[in-house]
């Protein structure tokens, strides 16, 4: 089994268990922190139309977040089938979002072509190998090479 797939298993056994309350709990530092809050403030600027990618997007705080940039679609991609579920509860019948059951690096070898404004991962990065960080950052900018990614 792939490294990445055993620590998104853990995550799942820890939202089924309903033992997640965010990495900060009680400390508000999971809702606001100064890369959302500097990719939230570079999406204000551009006009028209923003397609956001976020990878491991956990309960969907963030993804919450950045919906309420003008003109923004999310598509939020998660591994754990309990955080998809809350998702889905949580932004049910909004269209500006797409919430997807997926392998972060399955999704990005697989998921059709398209662009996005920005790729952005919270704190998936920091739980993965450094070869797997690597592939990571590797297939966003081969598939994106435009895009800007904040991690």
């Amino acid at each position: 089994m792939d490294e990445h797939v055993s620590t998104a298993e853990k995550y799942d056994k820890v939202w089924r268990g309903g033992i997640y309350g965010g990495f900060s709990k009680n400390t508000g530092g999971e809702r606001k922190t100064p890369l959302l809050a500097d990719l939230i403030r570079r999406l204000s600027k551009k006009t028209g139309d923003k397609k956001v990618l976020e990878i491991g997007a956990g309960s969907g705080v963030h993804s919450l977040q950045l919906l309420n940039a003008k003109d923004v679609f999310v598509s939020a991609v998660e591994h754990s089938s309990i955080a998809v579920q809350q998702m889905k509860r949580l932004f049910q019948g909004r269209k500006n979002i797409k919430v997807i059951k997926a392998d972060m690096f399955n999704f990005l070898m697989k998921s059709p072509a398209g662009h996005y404004d920005a790729v952005y991962a919270n704190a998936v990065a920091h739980f993965l190998s450094m070869s797997d960080r690597k592939r990571l950052f590797g297939l966003v900018k081969k598939r994106w090479p435009r895009t800007v990614f904040f991690r």
